[in-house]
């Protein structure tokens, strides 16, 4: 039987806890130029891929590595506040809350589309600069981003609405109220459920907790189609004259498919915990994959990606480190149909879009990241006598390594 998924769980809790905290900067912008704020913002086009050597052209190769842990190539580094071309954070203890921006795009043309999520609007940035804003309709909340062409889209939590935004400037004049189109989610179906949103072949596409998939159609309304993505556990098969095997040599696999195309990826352990990102134009599989620690209390993993072939093999690593990160977005990862993958990277000072590096092994941090975790249980051991200590869960912002 397919386990329950541990980020499943933790993606249920945090979107209804950033439904919670959503209400609280009701900041509106309208579509600003920042040489002319009387002229509208510039247009996103593209889906997928985007001109590499122009993104690459916003690199001066000094990286600020303090107080931040930035292993890979940064293309982007935005201040906080509510300026323009600023993010915008939620200065609230809330930690499992969304406290900062919601998702981010990567066009064709090199733009970068994040989706300011506390200011409530849209940022487009060209080579290296804020060029625009576009306001979310409504002052609508927002932490799910999907763009398709010259069209964005969000999830509104406000009121349970898909917004359709077209991202025009120039000759094509201002959005205006007119221009925005909004969509009712179907069978009653709440935000906080909804846990893929995404663009799927050109249709918007988004995935409830229940794994079903609901695709926009020509007419305005949402149909269930095939199943998207699957996920399931591979049963540990012991053969019966066994009489002895480690738990450590035991072979542990899950099964990840997307539309047509079937990935097993091997666990390292059975606890550990593996998330599908993206697929690229050659049928290789982007995974996130949490390595749990393992005989501790304190809830803590090691996060890498991982591109897995299409005969499943493991031909690469990226290590991700969590080191000054103030909030995670909803959409970390983004990658392209070329296999390039890009982070947003949530920082206690600045937002960062960092391009990942891959190499075919890393560097393993788990036995830094278990003492940590030793030292926070018997911190804690005091605080939990009285209730289940392996209940125990500790923000994982507020932990590093020595």
């Amino acid at each position: 039987m397919e386990r329950v998924s541990i980020v499943k769980l933790l993606t249920c809790l945090i979107l209804c806890m950033a439904f919670t905290a959503c209400f609280i900067i009701p900041t509106s912008y309208a579509i600003t130029d920042k040489n002319k704020p009387d002229q509208p913002a510039y247009a996103v086009s593209g889906i997928e891929s985007f001109d590499e050597a122009e993104i690459n052209q916003q690199t001066d190769g000094k990286i600020d590595s303090e107080p931040y842990t930035i292993i890979h190539d940064e293309i982007l580094s935005i201040d906080i506040g509510t300026g323009f071309g600023e993010i915008g954070y939620l200065k609230e203890e809330e930690h499992l809350a969304l406290r900062g921006p919601g998702s981010f795009h990567l066009t064709e043309d090199g733009r970068i589309i994040i989706l300011d999520s506390q200011n409530h609007r849209i940022l487009i940035f060209k080579d290296g600069a804020c060029a625009g804003a576009i306001s979310l309709p409504n002052n609508a909340y927002a932490s799910k981003m999907a763009v398709i062409g010259d069209l964005c889209y969000v999830l509104s939590y406000y009121d349970s609405k898909i917004y359709e935004i077209p991202l025009k400037y120039g000759s094509e004049g201002r959005v205006t109220a007119a221009d925005y189109k909004s969509y009712e989610l179907p069978n009653g179906l709440q935000p906080y459920s909804i846990q893929m949103f995404l663009n799927s072949s050109g249709r918007l596409l988004f995935v409830d907790l229940d794994d079903v998939a609901y695709y926009l159609g020509s007419d305005g309304a949402f149909k269930v189609g095939q199943t998207f993505m699957e996920k399931q556990n591979v049963e540990v098969e012991i053969p019966e004259d066994t009489k002895e095997l480690a738990w450590d040599e035991l072979d542990f696999k899950t099964n990840i498919r997307i539309k047509n195309t079937e990935w097993t990826v091997k666990l390292n352990q059975s606890v550990d915990e593996c998330s599908a990102i993206g697929v690229d134009a050659k049928n290789n599989l982007f995974i996130e994959y949490y390595d749990f620690v393992d005989d501790v209390y304190t809830f803590m993993f090691e996060r890498t990606l991982r591109i897995i072939d299409p005969k499943s093999n493991t031909i690469s690593y990226a290590l991700i480190e969590d080191k000054g990160i103030y909030t995670y977005p909803d959409r970390e990862f983004f990658v392209t149909e070329s296999g390039d993958v890009y982070y947003m990277a949530c920082y206690n000072d600045k937002v960062s879009i960092q391009k990942i590096i891959f190499a075919d092994s890393y560097t393993s941090h788990k036995n830094e990241l278990r003492e940590a975790a030793l030292e926070n249980d018997v911190k804690t051991s005091d605080l939990t006598s009285t209730s289940t200590r392996g209940n125990t869960f500790v923000d994982l912002c507020s932990i590093t390594p020595r």
